[in-house]
């Protein structure tokens, strides 16, 4: 435990404890790992202000006030990532800070994981709400252009602009027949 206290009144030590474990050994990239952080309160008062950064990790747990004697434990999953290993171990290090009436208080501890040379590919775990419907186009091979007539019900616009024409033509004879 490292103690770095700030102008004592009595014999009082403020004091604190980090543990940190792990679920395993030895893992794999890819493989999750559990880990177990327990913070005690070893020194004579209270402490306020604990907290615990794994920056490793990415966790930051603020625990408050510990009474003298009294511990908490949490466990944190993590993922082991393809960076990690340092010429095969991942040490990977939490630190403890507190304070009290009688000066703050720290400590670290690490938990080391060897790397067991596997590489665990873990699948996406997000599941689509509705899976997709894959269409398929048939291939067509390109035909020679085919004029036909529209299907039933349904006017080409040709249609429309020989009407349109006709219309025309007969207002222009109606018109010189009138006039002549």
């Amino acid at each position: 435990s490292v103690i770095n206290k700030s102008s004592p009144r009595n014999n009082d030590d403020s004091d604190v404890r980090i543990e940190k474990g792990a679920n395993v050994s030895e893992a794999s990239i890819g493989e999750k790992v559990t880990y177990t952080i327990k913070v005690t309160n070893t020194g004579d008062v209270s402490l306020t202000d604990v907290t615990v950064i794994d920056s490793m990790i990415g966790v930051e747990w603020y625990i408050g006030n510990l009474a003298k004697g009294d511990s908490e434990s949490k466990t944190f999953d993590y993922t082991i990532q393809a960076g990690d290993f340092k010429d095969g171990v991942f040490k990977n290090i939490a630190e403890v800070t507190a304070e009290s009436r009688e000066g703050d208080a720290s400590d670290e501890d690490d938990a080391s994981i060897r790397d067991d040379g596997e590489i665990i590919i873990v699948p996406d775990t997000t599941i689509p709400e509705s899976s997709p419907d894959i269409v398929v186009l048939p291939t067509v091979a390109p035909q020679a252009e085919v004029t036909s007539l529209p299907q039933t019900g349904q006017a080409g616009t040709e249609i429309y602009y020989g009407f349109g024409f006709l219309i025309i033509a007969a207002g222009y004879m109606f018109g010189r027949k009138r006039s002549g």
